[in-house]
């Protein structure tokens, strides 16, 4: 069901930016100093974030998180759709045109293990406290993005937006009840990343 969007209505408080970041591979000078100050970062922590293995947008396509934002309400080359996933928490997917100085608006790094065929050995390592998988190989250019909202205190806040397919969160005992953990936790056990 296409529905449409109004991205005025929500907050993308500057603790969820930064969170974000993992996604991007760059950004621009001025936004960084900015977030470097609103969240109380180093420079170093901002450049440590975007080094984290996952999908990552275009820098072509956008600089920055906030970038990504405007030209949501700016731009039409798009397609919504709403998906509920629970009584607080939305998430919207979007497929985005090819644009006029890009074929892709990012690379997603996630495959399905059984779907994974190289000579490179499948590695793992502790993220958020969860077993992840990930080996070499090349992330597939993408045209479509995630936004994840929650509902707190009655305003959406959006808590990340990232290119590629849906990813749900790591699995998180203390936060998730059983059956959304033990849903999580399928996904990312038949999963990888792609890292280069």
């Amino acid at each position: 069901m296409k529905v449409s969007f109004q991205p005025k209505e929500f907050q993308f408080t500057a603790e969820r930016q930064f969170h974000a970041l993992k996604h991007f591979q760059s950004v621009d000078e001025i936004y960084r100093s900015e977030l470097c100050k609103s969240v109380e970062v180093s420079r170093k922590e901002v450049s440590k974030r975007m080094e984290k293995f996952g999908s990552k947008f275009n820098p072509i396509f956008s600089y920055n998180p906030l970038q990504v934002l405007k030209m949501l309400k700016t731009r039409k080359g798009y397609s919504i759709k709403y998906i509920l996933r629970s009584s607080d928490r939305i998430e919207v997917k979007l497929l985005f045109n090819r644009g006029e100085n890009y074929d892709c608006i990012g690379w997603d790094t996630l495959v399905k293990k059984e779907d994974y065929e190289s000579e490179h050995e499948v590695k793992t390592r502790i993220r958020n406290g969860f077993t992840i998988s990930y080996a070499i190989g090349d992330p597939k250019p993408t045209l479509e993005m995630n936004m994840i909202f929650e509902l707190s205190d009655g305003v959406f806040q959006l808590i990340t937006l990232f290119p590629g397919k849906y990813a749900p969160p790591f699995p998180d005992k203390e936060i998730q009840i059983r059956m959304e953990y033990a849903a999580n936790a399928k996904f990312w056990s038949d999963h990888l990343f792609l890292v280069q």
